[in-house]
Order: C-alpha cells, then structure tokens, then sequence
C-alpha cells in the first residue's frame, strides 16, 4: 500500500513540473493592462518631463552604451518629482487613512 501511494505521489509531482515547464514565457507587451498603463506613463510622461532637463540629458540620455545604475534613477525620479508633485487629497495613503477601519 505505501508503495501505490509513493508512486502516486512521484506520478502527481512530476506532471505538475512537466506542466509548469512547457508553458511558454511572455513578452512585457503581452502581460495585459497593468504593463500598457507603465508603458503609456513611461513613454508620455516620465521620458517626456527628463528630456526637458538639461543635467539629466547630458549626464544620461547622452551616452547610451554605460550600464543603468541606481543614481541614475534617484535623480530621474528627483527631476520628476520636482516637476510633478504629488497631492495628499489624491494619494492612496490619503485614501486609506479615511476607511474607518484602517484609518484613524
């Protein structure tokens, strides 16, 4: 009995990885609405407020073939939020701070 019940088992695991390796990968355009609000936002906003910034298009978008690093999005995401502000009324944390449960 112990031994139906191992083969089972290994029969169990091993059509479950066989099944989870034949799925195929997926490009980010394929991943559905959250990646196409991402691309809107980076393509119409972010990449259109750095391009207006002198420092960031010299020091950055000029040498294209130097490997991304974390400065250089801390100071992208300073331009930006510099030149668009956030507004409590309308931020998330403003929201969940009102739900009576969550908030105060």
């Amino acid at each position: 009995m112990k031994r139906l019940v191992d083969k089972i088992l290994i029969s169990l695991n091993l059509i479950f990885l066989i099944g989870c390796s034949s799925t195929e990968p997926h490009s980010p355009s394929q991943k559905g609405f959250l990646q196409k609000k991402l691309d809107k936002f980076l393509q119409n906003e972010w990449k259109s407020t750095l391009k207006n910034d002198e420092n960031i298009t010299k020091k950055y978008e000029d040498n294209k073939s130097r490997s991304f690093t974390l400065q250089e999005y801390v100071e992208k995401s300073k331009v930006y939020f510099k030149k668009h502000p956030s507004n409590y009324e309308q931020s998330n944390i403003h929201k969940l701070d009102k739900m009576p449960i969550i908030g105060k």
